[in-house]
């Protein structure tokens, strides 16, 4: 039985003691052979994945968290990035928790405890700037919805006596106190996923938070919420009634903002939640396509957003936002920079043959083939829309004049992101080990 648990749950062991660990490392005035332990950390994390033949999803968002923490390290020195990677460590922890149990109880400790982690460091970033905006509306608004899901689980609980997923087939579904707690359910889930209503103070965080913080909250969170989604569906087929109108809503609303828009992270802010519109398309699918639609559309998002923030990184050395104006002629000052950019942003636009584009094309596929044509050409519109600030990028880098701008990266920052930009550019060599 012992034996059991540890098998199951070596990973999140490992984690649990990585994170002990590091605490030591926090309080400590010596910093040494620190990077050595993150890297062996993260790289031991993902071997056991592969030894144990883990979850495809688990390994994706290990990798995802490994690659993330090279913009900590540029961005921070050794004391602030040690106690930005406990942070990392539990959010971690939190997100394999979310993925693997079946009990809804530790999926809400689970979430709760992740959403601690964003406030935390929201709230260690907006202490810089003497600004806690951003980290009272994400507290404020974060702590509402989970008011509401716990409530709609104190009613799941008061009719079936269980918090198991299966207690949701326990229901009658014609109970007025099951729909009640379903659409508690979902709308609770809404600020997670950040579809509408809940899109709208995104925008103001990016606005206000660094780089390192904004590529971690755009990418592992939303895609452990996604496999969630993923996985309950079984048990609540119910949850996939709303999600066309929520998600066509949310991608159109997100791209028509984005065109009057004139600040970067507030645009990539809103490119974020644009694809948070399509994702939820791909739990729509039957099986097996809804698990690898959704597997390689995260696997290229992973990709393309992590790289844009990282190629961008250079530009904002505080948490103030840019306007388009300051990243005028990138391309003229640095070509590398601008050329990785160029293929992340045409990867973000879903501009053929960039793995963007194969990601899309993967997903209007399957939901025609499911019967979707309505939402598969009303998708296709909206795809052409998001046009309107992808190009915005492209304008600036290439075809305005250049601005004096002081070089302050190395050599490895430069040909790395242009690595991971070509792995952008040709994502669609991967689509063969999901079709």
């Amino acid at each position: 039985m012992i034996g059991d648990i540890i098998y199951n749950y070596l990973q999140e062991i490992l984690l649990t003691l990585f994170l002990i660990l590091n605490i030591f490392y926090m309080v400590s005035w010596k910093k040494s052979f620190y990077s050595l332990f993150v890297i062996f950390s993260y790289l031991s994390l993902i071997f056991v994945d592969y030894l144990l033949k883990a979850d495809g999803f688990l390994i994706l968002l290990d990798v995802g968290t490994f690659l993330i923490l090279y913009i900590f390290y540029i961005n921070q020195d050794k004391s602030d990035f040690s106690v930005s990677n406990f942070f990392i460590f539990a959010h971690l922890l939190s997100l394999h928790l979310i993925l693997k149990t079946d009990s809804l109880i530790i999926f809400f400790v689970s979430l709760e405890i992740l959403s601690f982690v964003f406030y935390i460091l929201i709230g260690l970033e907006s202490k810089k700037t003497k600004d806690l905006s951003p980290v009272i509306r994400y507290f404020v608004i974060g702590s509402l919805s989970s008011l509401i899901m716990l409530f709609s689980l104190v009613l799941l609980y008061s009719e079936t006596q269980s918090l198991s997923f299966t207690s949701f087939n326990l229901f009658d579904r014609n109970n007025i106190t099951f729909r009640l707690s379903i659409i508690l359910f979902i709308f609770s889930l809404g600020f997670k996923i950040l579809f509408i209503p809940f899109q709208f103070f995104m925008p103001d965080i990016f606005e206000k938070v660094g780089i390192p913080y904004l590529t971690l909250i755009s990418l592992t969170p939303k895609a452990g919420i996604f496999i969630f989604l993923y996985k309950i569906k079984y048990y609540l087929p119910e949850i996939i009634f709303p999600i066309p109108f929520f998600a066509i809503i949310t991608i159109l609303v997100s791209n028509l903002a984005g065109i009057y828009d004139n600040k970067v992270k507030r645009v990539l802010a809103y490119s974020s939640i644009s694809h948070s519109g399509f994702l939820l398309f791909s739990i729509l699918l039957p099986e097996p396509y809804s698990r690898k639609v959704l597997f390689y559309y995260l696997l290229n998002y992973f990709i393309m957003k992590g790289g844009i923030f990282l190629s961008l990184n250079f530009l904002f050395k505080d948490q103030v936002d840019l306007e388009f104006e300051k990243i005028k002629g990138l391309y003229f000052t640095d070509k590398v920079i601008a050329i990785s950019s160029l293929f992340y942003v045409l990867s973000l636009f879903s501009f053929p043959p960039t793995g963007g584009f194969f990601a899309k094309f993967y997903l209007f596929y399957e939901l025609y083939r499911a019967g979707f044509t309505l939402e598969v050409f009303i998708l296709l519109l909206l795809t052409v829309i998001s046009f309107g600030y992808y190009v915005k990028f492209l304008n600036n880098f290439f075809l305005e004049p250049a601005i004096i701008r002081k070089r302050e990266y190395s050599k490895f920052y430069e040909y790395y992101t242009l690595l991971l930009s070509i792995i952008s550019l040709f994502g669609f060599v991967f689509i063969k080990f999901f079709i």
